[in-house]
């Protein structure tokens, strides 16, 4: 009878451990596998830590601002193809940004006709001016905004008067105008080259390919002092084309 009820025991025995061991050696193994394993295969093999993106994303494009969720969270191969796919386009961008100064160059002639001395040419029409050699080579070219139409502020036409005139004056960083904006003026001008009256060349951070000035010829401050510095002198012709 002893012998019966130590086999019912341990039979009852084995089959309790049959079932609630696995549970707990399961549940051991779930701890230890999110405890280590998992917070390893995060980290190394599918997820940036917040600091890696940001830095990659800051370092490929450094104005903008990638410290957030989204991007912390993406798998590293997805942000490897988004950085490359951007860079992609920064340089389509660069590339057409080129393309559209040579765009701007190409308006004028690239020779034209010896003029005898060097020369510079507005066009209101194309929203550009050039300057020649005395041989007639193009030197240097870019957008020129001439006068406006018409001027509400002082009621008429503010057009550059169209011929041909020989710079006069020639202004440093600091000149300004005496008029505009009405009624005392101060409007900067900044390597001014007056070529009729108070008409002239002048470097402007308010250009457009559009005339819109109250009668001078706008041109990037930038090829303004190349203009004032390295080519312009008094008596240097400037011929202005017709609207």
């Amino acid at each position: 009878m002893d012998i019966l009820k130590r086999i019912a025991f341990g039979t009852l025995s084995i089959i309790f451990l049959t079932i609630a061991a696995p549970p707990v050696f399961a549940a051991e193994w779930e701890n230890e596998f999110s405890n280590d394993s998992v917070s390893s295969y995060n980290a190394d093999q599918d997820y940036y830590s917040s600091a890696d993106a940001s830095a990659e994303l800051e370092k490929a494009f450094p104005s903008e601002e990638f410290a957030n969720e989204h991007y912390q969270q993406e798998p590293p191969r997805k942000a490897h193809r988004r950085i490359a796919k951007q860079v992609s386009q920064q340089e389509s961008f660069q590339e057409e940004d080129e393309y559209m100064q040579v765009a701007d160059r190409s308006r004028m002639s690239r020779r034209i006709a010896s003029p005898g001395e060097k020369l510079i040419v507005v066009d209101p029409h194309t929203h550009s001016w050039a300057a020649y050699s005395s041989s007639g080579q193009l030197l240097r070219s870019g957008i020129a905004s001439a006068g406006a139409n018409w001027c509400p502020d002082i009621g008429r036409s503010c057009r550059t008067r169209s011929g041909s005139f020989r710079i006069f004056s020639l202004g440093s960083r600091a000149c300004k105008s005496s008029r505009y904006p009405l009624p005392r003026g101060g409007a900067p001008m900044p390597y001014c080259m007056f070529f009729n009256g108070n008409q002239g060349l002048h470097g402007s951070n308010q250009l457009a390919r559009r005339n819109m000035s109250h009668g001078c010829v706008r041109i990037s401050v930038e090829d303004a002092y190349w203009l004032r510095h390295n080519f312009a002198t008094q008596g240097t012709k400037v011929i202005v084309k017709p609207y």
